[in-house]
């Protein structure tokens, strides 16, 4: 019996890869702020409440335009854009006291300090790790300028916290679109070892200038 030889199953063509220039842009702000409550007694036997909030604000805008050329259709790329961030904080003491003791019959006490605006230099890292997706990290210059505006009320999230959002990756490719607006928000909540809470919102927009 002869050997009958067979067609190879058809395969598609592999999608044409190509790269596409971009100048990129990045504004945004960080906001955390972290409340401990503390409730003690004091020696008139009054109920005292003393609540220590921090706020911190860290606004964030491009210094200079990075140039980064974003593989397509894949959509993978990477790019480290300079960033100047204005850092600014306020930090508030409430205390309250209460009682049936005539003595505990006090008005509540609030003081406020404002702390800023500081200018910092940090970097942001825009990642476009898979179609569709865009990733913000990044950090401070100095180490040191983690701590500026900082809360006494417990340990601040550090900037930038990864964040990602979400576009229409057909995007990349249409070339009428010279301007591509991404953006990302986020919110982050935890308590610390201490009872403190923290929470932490970021929102950003990272701009794509078409260049080829």
């Amino acid at each position: 019996m002869g050997t009958v030889a067979l067609p190879a199953a058809a395969t598609a063509p592999a999608a044409a890869t190509e790269t596409v220039a971009f100048a990129v842009t990045v504004e945004g702000v960080q906001r955390t702020v972290v409340t401990a409550v503390r409730r003690t007694v004091d020696d008139l036997g009054c109920s005292v409440i003393r609540t220590d909030e921090g706020r911190r604000t860290l606004t964030f805008a491009t210094r200079r335009p990075t140039r980064v050329r974003v593989s397509v259709p894949g959509g993978s790329a990477s790019a480290r854009v300079p960033v100047g961030v204005r850092a600014s904080g306020i930090a508030t003491l409430r205390r309250t006291v209460s009682g049936a003791a005539p003595e505990c019959d006090r008005a509540p006490q609030t003081t406020e300090t404002a702390c800023g605006p500081a200018s910092l230099a940090g970097t942001a890292v825009v990642r476009l790790p898979a179609p569709g997706t865009v990733v913000l990290r990044g950090s401070l210059a100095r180490p040191g300028d983690a701590a500026r505006c900082a809360s006494s009320a417990g340990r601040l999230q550090p900037f930038l916290i990864p964040s990602q959002g979400r576009f229409p990756a057909r995007l990349l490719t249409d070339r009428s679109a010279t301007r591509i607006n991404l953006r990302g928000q986020a919110r982050f909540t935890d308590t610390l070892a201490s009872g403190a809470r923290r929470v932490t919102t970021v929102r950003w927009t990272v701009v794509l200038r078409r260049l080829s």
